[in-house]
């Protein structure tokens, strides 16, 4: 059974007294496809007794997308059709998650690549000019590697928050650092870190 989470950002710009709010808004849809626990027991020699390593553990889910709604200014209708089309490419993405919170891989990478192909064509039908046929290349380009297709589980434009990649299984006092992008369209990165401290 799919478990729903609603994805809320909003961009404010003010420029030179103009105020424009961007409002971001995603539903998405994650199902538990798989739990691999074949690599999970453990014998310790010492102990002479087996255990469960909860860091061996890794589970495949699918995201959909079940509804994404971009509300910017006038000026940016196309853009915001342009946007919320392309961000379908990810649609039904598996990616596959240690009990550490760590992906380490995206189980259904040729099905994206087959459904971006036909997500491009349709809309270079609707699209014409340099910018639009550019970014489309440049995704092209990625769309064939495994770590581009990694890229928008961190991104919280797209599916970041849904793995803060939080262990199971972790000490009273823990933290992890991680690189994060917020925006599809910017190169700026900064470093994440979450802290979990004891009472």
């Amino acid at each position: 059974m799919a478990t729903a989470f609603t994805l809320q950002s909003e961009l404010t710009i003010n420029s030179g007294g103009t105020v424009e709010k961007n409002l971001y808004e995603t539903i998405l849809l994650l199902n538990e496809l798989e739990k691999d626990e074949s690599n999970a027991i453990i014998y310790d020699k010492e102990l002479k007794m087996h255990f469960i390593d909860n860091r061996r553990i890794s589970t495949i889910y699918e995201i959909e997308l079940y509804k994404i709604c971009l509300t910017l200014s006038e000026t940016l209708d196309k853009a915001s059709d342009f946007t919320r089309r392309l961000m379908l490419r990810y649609d039904f993405i598996q990616p596959k998650v240690t009990a550490e919170g760590k992906i380490i891989s995206v189980e259904n990478i040729k099905e994206l690549q087959n459904t971006w192909q036909r997500l491009k064509k349709t809309i270079l039908e609707d699209y014409e000019g340099d910018v639009a046929v550019d970014y489309i290349k440049e995704i092209e380009e990625k769309m064939m590697t495994q770590n581009f297709l990694l890229s928008p589980i961190s991104q919280y434009f797209f599916f970041g928050l849904l793995f803060p990649a939080i262990p199971i299984s972790h000490p009273k006092e823990w933290k992890n650092t991680r690189t994060i992008e917020i925006s599809d369209y910017e190169e700026e990165k900064f470093q994440e870190t979450v802290l979990l401290k004891k009472k």
